[in-house]
């Protein structure tokens, strides 16, 4: 992959990780055309899961959403104010094209998915390709380990049980209603 000629229809090389599952990538070509959108299902569908919940884009990597200068959410296409904070207006993730917001490689968003069980994902630019004749994208390209599951059973503990949890408690005793990320 080199740097898109002005001719070609550029695509983009992203690398998805969750940061608290560091034996876990997956490398995803989507031409720079595609959508916000689009691109949020393909990651999704890369790791198996249902495609079922809000979701946004954030350009605060760290835990705290709220500290983004942009952001792209699902609710601004549904007319709706999103988390209603003080930060800027959320923006369109269907008409945002990936090429707009990933401009260079090395560039770093956040990916939110399911607002209630907190999936957080680390999207990264690796570099630009040209769209091939004949290939349906988005496309993984490269995979790294086994996705943990969208909805763990009541016996498994996720990450934040046992973050929060005194050792030695049972998950079955945790709090309910709090976020939960999965191993």
């Amino acid at each position: 992959m080199n740097t898109p000629t002005s001719k070609a229809k550029p695509t983009m090389r992203l690398r998805i990780t969750i940061p608290e599952v560091h034996s876990l990538s997956r490398d995803i070509e989507i031409p720079a055309s595609h959508s916000l959108a689009g691109l949020a299902k393909a990651i999704i569908g890369s790791m198996g899961w249902y495609f079922d919940h809000a979701y946004g884009f954030y350009d605060a990597l760290g835990h705290h959403i709220h500290d983004s200068t942009v952001r792209y959410e699902l609710f601004a296409d549904m007319d709706d104010d999103g988390f209603m904070d003080d930060g800027p207006p959320s923006k369109s993730v269907k008409r945002t094209k990936v090429g707009q917001v990933f401009t260079a490689p090395g560039d770093k968003w956040q990916f939110l998915f399911n607002y209630g069980d907190d999936h957080r994902f680390i999207v990264e630019a690796l570099d630009f390709g040209e769209v091939e004749i004949g290939v349906k994208y988005p496309r993984v390209v490269a995979r790294k380990g086994k996705a943990p599951p969208q909805y763990p059973s009541e016996d498994e503990t996720s990450i934040t049980t046992r973050r929060t949890e005194p050792p030695g408690r049972p998950a079955r005793h945790r709090r309910r209603g709090g976020p939960r990320l999965t191993r």
